[in-house]
């Protein structure tokens, strides 16, 4: 929701008597932040932050809108797939709070950096959507790298990442809708989160 701050004054009775008590109250207005106002926040960030942020690799800009989401917004579900950000980021492909969101987040990052890739049907979020684009346009790769996508499919479900830095054996990456450690559901989490995993992990690469 997007908090309204006001001042107020309000009656207090207390051991010395009648008085006012003044200051700021933030007030729930009700309103939900739009997808737009969320890539705004984000894009804000970033280009106080990198003053050549438009001059980048279009893949290098993914990775760093996904940075401010996991490390400045720090995003955070209220409840399962639920929360004002997780909202934001599922209104990226046309989906309401509720559904998982992995996928969604590398679509909000692609939107934050203007960089077009990935499925056609923006009404998508599903893993298997980036990984059928990806076989489609010769974009698998078995040499990862920063600014790649990493997924796995198993039978027990899907789930997708940014790579962050890619070593020989172990790669760093951004993930939404996981957890920030081995306890808990790795893909179907509270928040978007650094993750470190080891290459073996992961089923396939993308080449964004």
């Amino acid at each position: 929701m997007c908090p309204l701050l006001v001042g107020v004054c309000v009656h207090h009775w207390g051991l010395q008597g009648f008085r006012f008590l003044c200051g700021p109250v933030f007030i729930d207005t009700g309103l939900k932040m739009t997808t737009q106002e969320a890539i705004a926040k984000v894009r804000e960030i970033l280009l106080a932050r990198y003053a050549n942020y438009w001059q980048l690799e279009g893949k290098e800009r993914v990775v760093l809108a996904a940075s401010v989401l996991a490390d400045d917004i720090k995003v955070r579900e209220t409840s399962n797939n639920h929360g004002e950000w997780v909202e934001a980021i599922l209104g990226a492909v046309n989906l309401p709070g509720g559904y998982p969101w992995c996928a969604a987040l590398i679509e909000f990052c692609c939107d934050v950096a203007k960089y077009e890739a990935g499925p056609s049907d923006r009404a998508s979020a599903a893993v298997d959507s980036w990984y059928q684009w990806a076989k489609a346009n010769g974009r698998i790769t078995d040499k990862p790298e920063r600014g790649y996508l990493c997924l796995w499919r198993r039978a027990g479900g899907n789930h997708i990442g940014i790579i962050n830095q890619a070593g020989r054996a172990i790669l760093d990456s951004i993930e939404g809708n996981t957890t920030p450690g081995v306890v808990g559901n790795q893909r179907d989490g509270g928040g978007c989160y650094r993750r470190t995993r080891s290459k073996t992990s992961w089923t396939h690469f993308i080449a964004l």
